[in-house]
């Protein structure tokens, strides 16, 4: 993932269910997305547990997407047979101002846009 300058980054101690846990911060003001980025255990869609590098996008006010403040996506890389993935490689899911989900699957990150497409919905 890359940005343009200026941007800001900063690291915080994340309180989640199993402890802290340090996550890298990025606000990049040109497209108005703060990118958060952290390695941890995570639950699946279907229940079952994982763990991996996690990225999330949140878009804010007025950013250049005309998304929603508060909407955004994540990715992670998943291997084969975690948490149902058929294939190895990178999934996510876009979801909404409440938080939920509203497209996931099999997805790449736009490095012209630097956002999530989904390439195949599960």
């Amino acid at each position: 993932m890359t940005t343009a300058q200026p941007v800001d980054f900063w690291q915080e101690q994340v309180a989640f269910s199993g402890g802290m846990v340090t996550t890298d911060f990025l606000y990049d003001p040109n497209v108005g997305v703060l990118y958060g980025y952290r390695q941890d255990n995570f639950t699946c869609a279907n229940g079952s547990a994982a763990s991996g590098n996690i990225l999330q996008a949140l878009y804010t006010a007025g950013n250049k997407s005309g998304k929603p403040a508060g909407s955004g996506w994540y990715a992670v890389e998943l291997d084969a047979g975690k948490c149902a993935a058929k294939t190895s490689g990178i999934y996510g899911c876009k979801f909404d101002t409440n938080g939920n989900p509203t497209e996931c699957g099999a997805a790449t990150i736009n490095s012209g846009t630097g956002e999530i497409d989904i390439a195949a919905v599960q």
